[in-house]
């Protein structure tokens, strides 16, 4: 059971990442466009740190993805945008 836990608190980072992200640029759009290469760090630094192998950074941050587009979908829709 512990080795599960710890695959998949091994995936939050790049997720939250991701969803940091969105948030800012939705919250207050464009300007914070800077804020795109924090992802790329944090990935770096999962790899560098050997804190993850290469395919768990890809497949948190394909998580990250998905998981931010359906937010931002069904927060659009809720809040009325489209």
């Amino acid at each position: 059971m512990k080795e599960i836990a710890a695959r998949a608190i091994s995936y939050i980072f790049m997720p939250t990442t991701f969803a940091m992200v969105a948030f800012l640029l939705l919250a207050f759009g464009p300007q914070v466009l800077f804020a795109f290469p924090i992802i790329g760090v944090v990935a770096w630094a999962r790899i560098e740190l050997k804190a993850h192998p290469t395919a768990q950074v890809i497949a948190g941050s394909a998580l990250g993805i998905v998981l931010t587009a359906a937010q931002a979908e069904a927060f659009l829709k809720f809040a009325g945008g489209y």
